[in-house]
């Protein structure tokens, strides 16, 4: 996943319970990294879910 973010040819041989369980893995690095207050964390969910629905929309246009 990081690897293809960052350019990289990959294969997608992995399962999607798997893919999601990394993605969930990396989102919490990030947000403990991050050392958000509560309303800090509440900012940037809504933000996250923003994008989410975003980019779901445009994948169901496509």
């Amino acid at each position: 996943m990081i690897r293809r973010v960052l350019g990289d040819a990959v294969t997608d041989d992995f399962e999607d319970e798997s893919k999601a369980r990394a993605q969930v893995f990396v989102l919490l690095v990030l947000v403990d990294d991050e050392d958000f207050d509560d309303a800090g964390l509440d900012a940037f969910l809504s933000e996250v879910r923003n994008l989410a629905d975003q980019l779901i929309g445009s994948a169901r246009s496509s």
